[in-house]
């Protein structure tokens, strides 16, 4: 009887898991004065001829919340704050910039597109990565253990010369962070891994 009982227990907290990842539900984060972040960043460049970007300028970021509720992007040299202006780092702590964008409310197994375009020379070309919540996940950060989403990206670009790149990337959204805590990308030119590594919300 013992055996079978918890033959039955186990059943069900298998079947549960699913279900209790599937119930989970991320809404549009609120941000309010006071709310910040800071992040770290590893990058690793595969061929010598790609050009620096704002993203490699410094290795740890802060962003924070003013009084009218807009976020100041800061990076962190010696100590020392340096406002700075960087569409792609932003991206790594909210997950939205021109060309990405997170779809809220997010659940697992949610799927979306977002379209932008880019201009290379006199070719503009139009991208579309596609997005995809896979799960719901516990994720170690010098700041703690997250619970958050697991999002993957992929995307396919189109160069001047005709080339296909193809990028792919995994981020982990914390609802109770109100950002990314974990954002990881391998490409055939870069490999990059962006970490939270101190914050404070208001909730």
């Amino acid at each position: 009887m013992k055996t079978l009982t918890l033959a039955m227990f186990t059943g069900l907290a298998i079947l549960s898991v699913p279900y209790f990842a599937l119930s989970q539900q991320a809404d549009q984060p609120k941000y309010k004065h006071g709310d910040w972040w800071k992040v770290s960043t590893e990058f690793e460049a595969k061929t010598s001829s790609r050009n620096e970007d704002c993203q490699d300028s410094y290795k740890d970021w802060l962003v924070k919340i003013d009084e009218k509720g807009l976020a100041h992007l800061y990076g962190i040299d010696g100590g020392k704050e340096v406002e700075s202006i960087c569409d792609s780092v932003m991206g790594w702590v909210f997950g939205v910039n021109e060309s990405r964008s997170l779809k809220f409310p997010l659940t697992v197994g949610q799927t979306w597109t977002h379209r932008f375009e880019r201009t290379f020379g006199k070719r503009t070309t139009r991208i579309e990565p596609q997005y995809k919540v896979t799960a719901w996940e516990e994720v170690l950060t010098p700041k703690g253990t997250f619970e958050a989403f697991k999002i993957t990206g992929a995307a396919k670009w189109v160069t001047p010369r005709g080339d296909e790149l193809f990028n792919n990337w995994t981020e982990h959204y914390s609802p109770a962070v109100k950002a990314i805590v974990l954002y990881e990308s391998d490409t055939a030119t870069t490999k990059r891994k962006v970490m939270l590594i101190d914050f404070n919300v208001t909730n």
